[in-house]
């Protein structure tokens, strides 16, 4: 008798368990929709001053508005010192607060699991070199999205600036890497320089 009341309760305590998981994990489930959800609404079109562009082989695209990369959505780095090796081995230095590429990535959920490049795309339509999308998974603080240089906004191609978004990758990254070596070979370049990479009037960044 003893022992079946035993086992009776154990099962309904199993039982109370069990459900109570389910509730729980399926709060966190939805939650988690929801927030997915907020994301893609919020992220589904441009309604800013200026906007950057997010496509490719991705789920969908995306558009974050300026306001969103100046106002800490994002994680973001404040004037560091940046370095810009050029195409006829001249260099500069010059100081940038920026977005870090990878922490938008994250932030919205864009899945990479079908992609090998990205690149960088202007409104006047330069494109830059494939870089590997390895590189970017490797190295989270190394691409950025440039808003301010030398401690200023950068004013927009309609007000003869090169913005108000420029891109830009650490040199070292690029350099050490031998993927990269080769395509700057491919594309008759004798040797690796990030100067390809800071594109002025940045719009949209392809991932292929």
């Amino acid at each position: 008798m003893n022992q079946r009341l035993h086992i009776k309760s154990r099962t309904r305590n199993i039982i109370i368990a069990g459900t109570i998981f389910m509730l729980v994990l399926g709060s966190l489930f939805y939650y988690n929709w929801v927030q997915y959800q907020e994301i893609q609404q919020k992220y589904g079109e441009c309604h800013d001053s200026a906007c950057l562009r997010i496509y490719g082989n991705i789920p969908s695209e995306r558009f974050i508005g300026i306001s969103e990369l100046m106002d800490g959505t994002f994680a973001r780095v404040e004037n560091i010192t940046y370095f810009t090796l050029n195409s006829v081995n001249n260099t500069m230095i010059t100081t940038i607060s920026a977005v870090l590429l990878w922490d938008i990535l994250e932030k919205l959920r864009i899945d990479l699991s079908d992609v090998q490049y990205l690149r960088f795309e202007s409104s006047d339509g330069y494109k830059t070199f494939e870089i590997p999308i390895s590189l970017l998974q490797k190295n989270h603080d190394a691409f950025f999205i440039i808003t301010q240089i030398d401690g200023k906004p950068i004013a927009p191609q309609s007000e003869g600036g090169d913005g108000p978004l420029k891109s830009g990758v650490i040199y070292t990254i690029l350099e050490e890497s031998d993927e990269m070596q080769q395509i700057f070979e491919k594309y008759n370049q004798n040797f690796v320089h990030n100067s390809k990479f800071n594109v002025k009037y940045l719009d949209a960044i392809k991932f292929y």
